[in-house]
């Protein structure tokens, strides 16, 4: 919840020292489930996550789901993905 160090995105980044906390991140929004509260402007979340075989050959296929109140910047190991303005609904 505090502005990282340079090269945060990057997949070698040394995160050890982050807070951690269960999705999602907030203070009370509308039909959603907030298990960490965020009462920040901005937020950092790192992810790790490791793609199948049969995902990786059909990258071009895969979804990235997300629901955010805000500008939302998406990179995947360092290179910038998705960047987005404004708000997404909840999924009902």
């Amino acid at each position: 919840m505090e502005k990282p160090a340079d090269s945060w995105e990057k997949a070698d980044f040394d995160a050890s020292s982050w807070k951690k906390g269960s999705a999602g991140f907030g203070q009370g929004a509308p039909n959603t489930t907030n298990n960490t509260e965020w009462n920040t402007s901005d937020i950092w979340i790192r992810q790790a996550f490791t793609l199948s075989a049969a995902d990786a050959r059909n990258a071009s296929q895969l979804v990235l789901d997300l629901y955010h109140d805000e500008d939302c910047v998406v990179y995947v190991n360092g290179v910038k993905v998705l960047e987005t303005t404004g708000y997404t609904l909840p999924r009902q």
